[in-house]
């Protein structure tokens, strides 16, 4: 009768962590999701900003957070003109191509995550 009880103990110690291991595993998965789908979403936030002026400087970069609440995540925003444009240099600046390329980084613990994208948007028009 002891034996027995005693075995049940270890099997359902054994069974507790198991389930608790599991769960721990889960809530950080849980987190990690949502922390890269609010990446994500600022990151096409400000993607879809840049696309809805359809022209970009030339040379530009930006290293800044993201406005309250979400001052956690981070960004940099490059803009490079493209080896098209530089190879076709008899063409007028607006219709050069810059290459754009934005990073979304935040920290999660002790890991560091990012996500990167990249685009093409035509050159800033001359001002006249």
């Amino acid at each position: 009768m002891l034996i027995e009880a005693l075995l049940s103990t270890v099997i359902l110690s054994v069974s507790l962590t198991v389930i608790i291991s599991s769960i721990t595993a889960c809530v950080r998965s849980i987190v990690y999701s949502s922390d890269y789908t609010e990446a994500l979403f600022l990151a096409e936030d400000k993607m879809l900003k840049l696309l809805e002026k359809g022209s970009v400087a030339v040379n530009l970069k930006e290293e800044e957070a993201f406005p309250a609440p979400d001052d956690r995540f981070k960004y940099i925003l490059q803009t490079n003109i493209s080896e098209f444009s530089k190879a076709a240099s008899d063409l007028p600046s607006e219709e050069k191509i810059n290459e754009v390329a934005l990073k979304v980084y935040w920290d999660s613990g002790k890991r560091k995550n990012a996500l990167e994208f990249n685009t093409y948007l035509f050159n800033l028009p001359d001002e006249k």
